[in-house]
């Protein structure tokens, strides 16, 4: 826990929803039995009612968008 991390959040998920950002829920596990546990970061988006077609988690079609995206990049890196 960082002192002030659930105002910054506040910040930038407010800043990400006026700018039409999409986000990504990650657990930051640190025993393999919390992975993929995303029960804090879905109450916090919600408590802040963030729009849930914005979180790229729901969204199938946005995670192989994203994915495609970045081994398109490393992709013409590595030439």
């Amino acid at each position: 826990y960082r002192p002030n991390s659930r105002q910054i959040l506040t910040e930038l998920i407010g800043l990400c929803r006026i700018k039409r950002i999409p986000v990504i829920m990650g657990s930051d596990a640190h025993f393999w039995t919390d992975v993929g546990n995303h029960r804090y970061s879905e109450a916090f988006l919600k408590e802040k009612d963030f729009p849930e077609e914005l979180i790229v988690n729901y969204h199938e079609d946005m995670i192989r968008y994203y994915l495609l995206e970045n081994r398109e990049r490393t992709d013409r890196k590595d030439r």
